[in-house]
This record gives C-alpha cells, structure tokens and sequence, in this order.
C-alpha cells in the first residue's frame, strides 16, 4: 500500500520551540511607583482600600485620605472633605480618626490631621456627597421625547419657563 505522492504531507522539519512572552510591566514598575509615592507623600494605596473600616463607616462617607505628609518629628494625614459642614465634624472626630489611621498605618508619628475642602465636584465621583441620598428618594424623571417641529419646541420652552417663573 503506497502513498499517492500528489496527497503525502512533506515532512515535518525541527523548529524553534516557542518563546516566553515578555515579563509583567507591574513587576518592573511597581517597585519604582512605590518609592516615587513615598517621596511625594502620595497615600498608600492599601488605606484607600480599607478607608471604610479605618475611619469607620460614617467619617468615611465624609472624607476620603489624600497624602500623608512628613515632617521632621510628625507626620500629617491629609483628607479631602466636600463641604465645611463635613470638614466641621471631622475636626470633632479628629482624635478618633487618627487614632485609628496611626494603628492601620503603624506610623506612631501620625499626630496631625490636614482637613481639605476640595468641593462637590470631588464628592460626587466618591460617593461621599454632603447631602444625605435615601433610599425613599425618587428616581429621575426620563427625558422627554424630542420635539416633532420648531412650533412644539417653542411651546415646551414657553410652559417650561411659565412654570419656573411660579
């Protein structure tokens, strides 16, 4: 039984094994990225994480940890808050807030507490809004349908500042 020539397959010939992919960019980098965060007091990212559980659930929703400064014989946390209302109420919590973050950061130089006031703006990608949202809140109305021709546009604008002018 022999092979037809025009269907043999040639035969196969010796290659190169495959090579390794190249390393991970984070296992490179990271090292570097740290010591560069250290020397511009950026905060540890493993506090950000556990935020929540440091400062406690309430405080939290208040404030987020922006840098951790260091001086000479202390070491200042700064937070940012949203509002001064906010900011008021952690200065009340400040003995308590950096009690907590002095044990999750086991830094006992951590003595002073930077308060910030970075606006609403930063609140609302957080998720730490000065005002308080509850569940009973309404769900924003959709948005109307567009206008069939210039006549029913004009007429929306028309009761739409009537009724802002009530």
């Amino acid at each position: 039984m022999t092979q037809d020539p025009r269907t043999a397959k040639p035969a196969p010939f010796p290659t190169k094994p495959a090579r390794r992919g190249p390393p991970p960019l984070s296992s490179r980098i990271s090292p570097q990225v740290a010591k560069l965060a250290a020397k511009s007091g950026a905060m540890d990212p493993s506090l950000a994480e556990r935020w929540a559980e440091v400062a406690g659930v309430d405080l939290a929703r208040l404030c987020r940890p922006l840098a951790l400064k260091r001086q000479k014989n202390a070491v200042t946390l700064e937070v940012a808050v949203s509002s001064g209302a906010a900011a008021m109420r952690v200065q009340y919590a400040q003995n308590q807030l950096l009690a907590r973050a002095r044990t999750a950061l086991r830094e006992p130089r951590l003595t002073r507490l930077s308060i910030r006031q970075a606006g609403a703006q930063v609140a609302e990608g957080r998720n730490w809004a000065s005002r308080r949202v509850t569940a009973e809140a309404e769900a924003p109305s959709p948005a109307p349908r567009p206008a069939r021709n210039p006549a029913e546009a004009l007429e929306r604008l028309r009761a739409a500042i009537a009724s802002h002018r009530r």
